[in-house]
């Protein structure tokens, strides 16, 4: 019983830590004013972005001929996992798409859209 219950205390306080980490890696790209303003008139998006913070990127291959044009970003410091949030950017309405000098890689910052359907498919 014991064991059960330090089990569950230790998982409540990871989901704090956690809970609470989202809203300061959110200011590295929002400020406090545009999530207090999302915050109050819809829940929703700022919902979204607490899961954006850990699903918004991902990355593909670079081809020079296709992706030349793309804007060349890097980190300031090397981060093994990194968020959207990272590289200082914001969510918008359509997905954004960079090249990631250092991995060779383009990097696709997902959309709102894409980021609210890929949510209500893993809730079914």
């Amino acid at each position: 019983m014991k064991l059960f219950l330090s089990l569950t205390l230790f998982l409540c306080f990871c989901f704090i830590g956690h809970a609470q980490d989202f809203p300061s890696k959110l200011l590295l790209s929002y400020s406090q004013q545009e999530l207090d303003h999302l915050k109050q008139k819809d829940q929703e998006k700022f919902l979204l972005l607490a899961y954006a913070v850990e699903h918004a990127i991902y990355t593909g291959v670079f081809y020079p001929s296709k992706h030349s044009g793309l804007d060349k970003i890097e980190l300031e410091t090397e981060v093994s996992n990194p968020s959207f949030t990272d590289f200082g950017f914001k969510i918008t309405d359509v997905n954004q798409y960079f090249y990631w000098e250092s991995r060779d890689k383009v990097l696709v910052v997902k959309s709102f859209w894409v980021l609210e359907n890929e949510q209500k498919n893993k809730q079914r």
